[in-house]
């Protein structure tokens, strides 16, 4: 089932799911890091003073990047009235080029490339994850039809 949320709901829906991603991700990072640096007998305040402080710093930095993202996602698939990869590799590099925009041109060009060789890897991943469970899929189908095939044959009963 292919279930996609209408416009405007859901960039509100990725910007949530992203800061809750950053901030447990951090939350383990930052808890971790908390627990390494404090002193030996306050080393689980350490780690819990750690998330306080910086586990909704990432979470935002996580949201921010999301909502620029989903923004220019939907802007280009509007305007090309498509839905392919362009659609991600052009929403990667809007969004790496618009995070890092304070550092100059240079930097945000090379910005935007990252984001979107780290974008088309992450999907390319996705696709072959895709492609390996359809084919997954297929084999396994293709083995219940042979048994049941066989099963009815034994019996005398015309399969397909």
């Amino acid at each position: 089932m292919n279930f996609q949320i209408p416009f405007p709901g859901n960039i509100t829906y990725h910007i949530s799911d992203s800061f809750l991603t950053g901030y447990s991700v951090g939350s383990i990072f930052y808890f971790i890091k908390g627990v390494y640096i404090s002193p030996k007998n306050n080393k689980i305040k350490g780690g819990i003073k750690f998330i306080k402080d910086r586990a909704k710093k990432l979470g935002g930095n996580f949201a921010l990047w999301s909502l620029l993202y989903s923004l220019s996602y939907n802007g280009i698939s509007k305007f090309r009235k498509k839905n392919d990869i362009l659609n991600n590799t052009f929403a990667g590099f809007s969004t790496g080029f618009i995070m890092s925009f304070r550092n100059g041109w240079k930097n945000s060009f090379k910005s935007g490339l990252t984001s979107t060789s780290f974008l088309l890897f992450v999907e390319g991943i996705g696709n072959f994850n895709q492609n390996y469970q359809r084919r997954k899929q297929i084999n396994e189908d293709n083995q219940i039809i042979k048994y049941y095939k066989d099963e009815f044959e034994k019996k005398g009963i015309k399969f397909l």
